[in-house]
């Protein structure tokens, strides 16, 4: 997050089969140190790897660039860990690893990473949970998940561990497990034994934490949802054995399982699902709407997939065929109807080197054969297309930024015009780069160009009528970007300029006036 653009930027991207020789064994684990120095990774069972945030990406607002794989350490742990997490411990990077034993006991292990080498090693907590005498850490070669009394706090019996969260210093800090149906509370850097309460899904599919306080939203592979507060109370409910309690509430269940979850400001929560429908749902106490749920829907995003059969048929008999998909899974499963499809015809395949395609734009050469600008998410590419159309091959393009994404490509006054994030540069034939405009540290979030003139026998590929583009920076500023001659020199010049409230999704010009969405 660039906090000067208010804008995310991607600086970094790693192929984890490259960098680490070999594809993920199970799912990956990631964890980020809140103070933002360093990361840790579970890539393959046996082994948590660690690296610095500022090393490997480089400044915020930077270039993407690959992962330094030469920056990453490796530290030794048994195969039993299911979840990675850093306390809340200010300046100190202190890692939490959750372990399930095949005999069913859980442990949590905590690991000291250096800022400097990344170097991490296990630490000691006390042998009994009332003591409070500080960690140390533990030789070198103590490997965590050995029969040492000291490595590690074990669960009480009974709890099936599956995820692991830190506990905000304000309240005590620590870690929260989530077992099967029961929570427990591990506080301080001692893993004291705090509190362990009956509730909660019995397999869990997601956990998130609220933007503020100790609470969690915890989704069950059910499609349940559940609020885990953890605050000083005296309910009756709460079965406490420390100074801090634990209350449990079952909200409802959601369209379809939830596989991720983002709480948001104002107590909303978006559930999104791989089975079925996703939701933006309101959490708060006095949402109105309510159904049975303890939550009200405030928008619910249809998702077709998975499809596991489908059909046409002519449903209201008048000769327009729909669709009939059987969608989801499970209790998500529903009949949907598609209503009036597009045929299309594939007449060429571009594979394997176009993964991750961000954006595609038809720009003609002076000669009328046509070239394809293809943009990734930190490369550019230009194909060209043979007149049959069933051929398609890469071409160089002089003056073109390669090197980068590209959010939009058109034809612009006899040359062509290439946007980027943090620059417009308008390229001619036999010249490059003929002019070239950046607004000035903010990023470009969106471009929209006139139409070209009905008149014009290439209607239908992009043209900016006037040599004007749109334009919609970070924060929510709109702007006329023109070209200009002065004195024989070309020149992009930013000639009109707008504040619209919020942030800007979408721009549509025709050339003289500019709707903004």
């Amino acid at each position: 997050w660039d906090p000067s653009a208010d804008a995310a930027a991607t600086v970094a991207l790693c192929d984890m089969a490259e960098t680490f020789g070999r594809s993920p064994e199970r799912c990956l684990l990631a964890a980020c140190d809140p103070s933002g120095g360093v990361l840790a990774l579970r890539v393959c069972e046996g082994r948590l790897h660690f690296f610095g945030a500022g090393c490997c990406f480089g400044p915020v607002g930077g270039e993407t660039v690959p992962l330094d794989a030469t920056g990453l350490t490796a530290h030794a742990v048994d195969r039993s860990v299911v979840d990675i997490a850093f306390l809340d411990c200010g300046q100190e990077a202190i890692l939490a690893s959750l372990h399930m034993e095949p005999a069913g006991d859980s442990r949590v292990v905590l690991h000291f990473i250096c800022k400097t080498t990344f170097e991490a090693r296990p630490l000691a907590v006390p042998a009994t949970s009332s003591s409070r005498g500080a960690f140390q850490p533990l030789e070198r070669g103590a490997v965590p998940g050995g029969r040492r009394a000291n490595c590690g706090r074990t669960l009480a019996a009974g709890v099936l561990a599956q995820r692991i969260a830190p506990v905000p210093t304000s309240a005590g800090g620590g870690v929260i497990v989530f077992g099967a149906s029961v929570v427990e509370v591990l506080q301080g850097r001692e893993l004291r034994h705090d509190a362990l309460v009956a509730g909660g899904p019995t397999r869990i599919a997601d956990i998130v934490a609220a933007p503020e306080g100790a609470r969690w939203l915890v989704a069950g592979d059910d499609g349940s949802l559940w609020i885990i507060e953890l605050a000083a109370s005296t309910s009756s409910s709460s079965q406490s054995c420390g100074g801090e309690r634990v209350s449990v509430r079952r909200l409802g269940v959601g369209a379809a399982p939830a596989n991720s979850l983002a709480w948001l400001p104002g107590d909303l929560a978006f559930v999104g699902s791989a089975s079925g429908d996703s939701q933006l749902v309101d959490l708060a106490a006095d949402a109105g709407g309510r159904t049975d749920n303890g939550f009200s829907v405030v928008e619910t995003m249809t998702n077709l997939g998975p499809i596991l059969d489908f059909c046409v048929v002519d449903v209201d008999k008048r000769g327009v065929s729909q669709v009939v998909t059987c969608s989801g899974e499970g209790s998500s499963g529903s009949v949907r109807f598609v209503h009036f499809g597009i045929d299309f015809e594939e007449t060429a395949v571009v594979g394997e080197r176009c993964l991750g395609v961000t954006g595609v734009w038809p720009v003609p050469r002076p000669d009328g054969s046509a070239t394809l600008v293809v943009s990734f998410l930190c490369s550019t590419r230009v194909l060209e297309v043979s007149s049959c159309g069933t051929r398609v091959m890469e071409t160089c393009a002089t003056g073109l930024a390669l090197d980068r994404q590209t959010l939009f490509c058109c034809p612009l006054e006899g040359g062509v015009c290439q946007v980027m994030r943090g620059e417009v540069r308008l390229l001619m034939a036999g010249v490059g780069a003929a002019a070239t405009w950046t607004p000035g540290g903010r990023c470009i979030e969106c471009v929209a160009a006139a139409p070209a003139n009905l008149a014009d026998p290439s209607a239908g590929l992009e043209r900016c009528d006037g040599g004007s583009l749109a334009l919609s920076l970070s924060g929510g500023e709109v702007l006329s970007l023109r070209l200009r001659q002065q004195a024989g020199v070309m020149q992009l010049v930013a000639d009109a300029a707008w504040n619209v409230p919020g942030d800007v999704a979408c721009l549509q010009t025709d050339g003289r006036l500019t709707a903004v969405g």
